[in-house]
C-alpha cells in the first residue's frame, strides 16, 4: 500500500512567470504613462510568490507510504499529520520529522518507524516524505499467569499456586487496520473472570471520536477485607465465592488536538459479597450484601512525551473528575485526580531525569471498600512495596534519574520465520530514584503508615524489551531502613 508518486514541478517556472511580467510592466508604461505603471507595478509585486518564503521552507509534494500490508493510511496519515503541498522550515524539517516518527510510533502497531525525505529533483525546494513501517504480530493467543498479589515479592512470601490466576486472553490489535483492539479473556484459579472489550479509537476521523465498550465478571473465594498496620486482611472460603462483582463501561473520546485528548465515560458496579465478609466488615458494602452504583467521569489528558512506553523527553499530565455512586440511596461522592510528568535532558547522550506528582482524593466519609484512595497498588511509594495504605486523599512525588546504559535501537533478527518478529527493540537504563507520599484518611486510624510522610529511595535497572515490555529491577530502602529487590514488568497488551 502507498501513495502515488507524481512528477515534480519544473524549476524553471517561477523564471519563466518573472519573464512575463516584467514584459507587461514595459507595455504599461509606454500606454498608460508613469502612474499606471506605478499602480501596475504595486499590484504585481503583491501578486508575486513569496521568494523568500519559497527559499526557507521545503513545500511538500508527495507522501509515499510503505511497509503498512494490515494498517491503513488514514490511521498512519493522521499521525503525521502532514499533508500535500504543506510547507515546513528548513531550519526545523528534522524535528516535524522525528515528532512524526514519534507519534506514529506511539500508536503501538508497530516495532519500528521511519520517516525521512528526499528532493525533487527539478527543484529542490519540493520535497517527498518517505514513511516506511514495520507492522507488529497483531493476533494474540496469550496465556494468562498471574500472580494475585501486589508485586512478586509478597507472593513469593507464601509460594502458594492458589494465589495464582490463569487462562487465557485472546485478542486482535488493529483490527480491520484501523488501530481497533477486540478480545476476550477467561481466567480460573484465584480469581474466575470473563472479560470482554472493544476499543475503537477513530470512529470518525474527520471529527477525530473514539469509542470503547468493556464487559466483565467475576468471582474469588479469596477477598482482602480490610486493611490493618499497613497489611492487607484476606478472609478465604474453602467451597464458595465469597466475592462477586459485574460491570460495564462505555468511554467516549475526542482528540481536541493530535496530543491534546478528552474522555468521557460511564461505569456501571455490581457487587455481592458473602455473610462472612460482611461479619468481618460491616461497611465493606455499606451493610449490604449487594450494591450497585454508577460512576460518571471526565478525563483530560495532554501527553506530550516522545516515546509512551519508556519516555526521555516532553511532558504529560491528565486530570479527571469522577462523580461516583449515582443512582445510589447508599451514598455520593466525587473523585478527583491529577497526575503530572516531566521528562528532560541532563547533559550529553546519555543523561536524563523524570519528575512524576500525583494527588488525589474523593469527598465522603463512609464508601464501599474498594472507592477508597489506595497506595500500594496501581501507584507505590518504592521501598514500601510490602505495605498498603487507604484513605479519602493521597499525594506522591517521584524524581529520578536514568543513564542510558543501551542507547535504544532496533535490532534486526533476519533469521525468525515470521517478519513481525524480525525487528526487534531494545535498550537498558540505570536509574536512582527518591519518591514520597502522603495518604490522608479519617477513619483508618489502625494503620500507622496513613497521615505521615512516607518515602523510599533506590536504585534500578530497566530494560526496555519487544512490544513495549520494560522489566524493571529495583534495590529500594525505605523510612524504617529497610531494604529489599523488588522487580516488576509491564506488557502493553491493549
Amino acid at each position: 500500500m502507498g501513495v502515488t508518486l507524481r512528477v515534480c514541478p519544473q524549476g524553471h517556472a517561477q523564471n519563466k512567470n518573472i519573464l512575463i511580467y516584467t514584459y507587461l510592466c514595459i507595455l504599461v508604461e509606454c500606454h498608460f504613462g508613469l502612474k499606471a505603471f506605478i499602480l501596475y507595478l504595486t499590484f504585481i509585486v503583491l501578486s508575486l510568490p513569496n521568494y523568500a518564503e519559497v527559499g526557507g521552507y521545503y513545500h511538500v509534494y508527495n507522501i509515499y507510504i510503505t511497509g503498512n500490508r494490515i494498517t491503513r493510511e488514514k490511521v498512519i496519515l493522521q499521525e503525521l499529520n502532514i499533508r500535500c503541498n504543506d510547507s515546513l522550515p528548513k531550519r526545523e524539517i528534522k524535528t516535524h520529522l522525528q515528532k512524526a516518527r514519534n507519534r506514529i510510533y506511539n500508536l503501538d502497531l508497530f516495532n519500528e518507524v521511519k520517516v525521512t525525505y528526499q528532493k525533487c529533483t527539478a527543484d529542490t525546494n519540493y520535497i517527498i516524505i518517505d514513511v516506511k513501517v514495520t507492522e507488529r504480530w497483531y493476533i494474540w493467543p496469550v496465556p494468562v499467569f498471574e500472580l494475585r498479589d501486589r508485586n512478586l515479592n509478597i507472593w513469593w512470601q507464601h509460594k502458594s499456586l492458589k494465589r495464582v490466576t490463569y487462562g487465557i486472553t485472546g485478542g486482535v490489535e488493529n483490527f480491520r487496520g484501523r488501530n481497533e483492539t477486540v478480545g476476550i479473556s477467561l481466567t480460573d484459579g484465584y480469581a474466575k473472570a470473563a472479560i470482554l472489550f472493544y476499543d475503537i479509537p477513530n470512529l470518525s476521523y474527520k471529527h477525530r471520536i473514539g469509542l470503547n465498550f468493556l464487559s466483565s465478571y467475576s468471582e474469588r473465594k479469596e477477598v482482602v477485607f480490610s486493611t490493618q498496620e499497613g497489611r492487607e486482611q484476606f478472609f478465604r472460603q474453602k467451597t464458595q465465592a465469597s466475592r462477586f462483582y459485574r460491570g460495564i463501561r462505555f468511554d467516549a473520546s475526542k482528540r481536541i488536538t493530535l496530543l491534546r485528548k478528552i474522555d468521557a465515560y460511564i461505569h456501571y458496579r455490581n457487587f455481592s459479597v458473602s455473610d462472612s465478609v460482611r461479619m468481618l466488615n460491616s461497611d465493606y458494602l455499606l451493610g449490604k450484601a449487594h450494591l450497585q452504583y454508577l460512576k460518571i467521569g471526565v478525563r483530560y489528558t495532554d501527553n506530550h512525551v516522545d516515546i509512551v512506553e519508556y519516555p526521555l523527553k516532553g511532558y504529560y499530565y491528565t486530570i479527571e473528575a469522577t462523580d461516583v455512586g449515582i443512582a445510589s440511596k447508599q451514598f455520593h461522592s466525587v473523585k478527583v485526580k491529577l497526575n503530572y510528568q516531566l521528562y528532560g535532558k541532563l547533559w550529553g547522550r546519555r543523561h536524563y531525569w523524570k519528575y512524576e506528582g500525583l494527588c488525589s482524593g474523593i469527598t465522603g466519609y463512609r464508601l464501599p471498600f474498594e472507592e477508597y484512595i489506595f497506595m500500594g497498588y496501581d501507584h507505590v511509594i518504592r521501598g514500601n512495596e510490602y505495605y498498603v495504605q487507604q484513605g479519602h486523599a493521597h499525594i506522591l512525588q517521584s524524581i529520578e534519574y536514568r543513564y542510558v546504559l543501551v542507547q535504544r535501537r532496533v535490532y534486526p533478527m533476519s533469521w525468525m520465520p515470521i517478519r513481525q518478529f524480525r525487528d526487534l527493540p531494545f535498550a537498558m537504563y540505570l536509574t536512582t530514584f527518591y519518591d514520597t507520599g502522603y495518604t490522608y484518611s479519617r477513619i483508618f486510624l489502625n494503620n500507622p503508615m496513613n497521615n505521615r510522610w512516607l518515602y523510599g529511595y533506590g536504585v534500578g535497572l530497566n530494560i526496555l524489551a519487544p512490544y513495549g515490555t520494560v522489566l524493571k529491577i529495583d534495590r529500594s530502602w525505605n523510612q524504617y531502613n529497610e531494604s529489599a529487590w523488588f522487580v516488576s514488568v509491564k506488557i502493553n497488551f491493549r
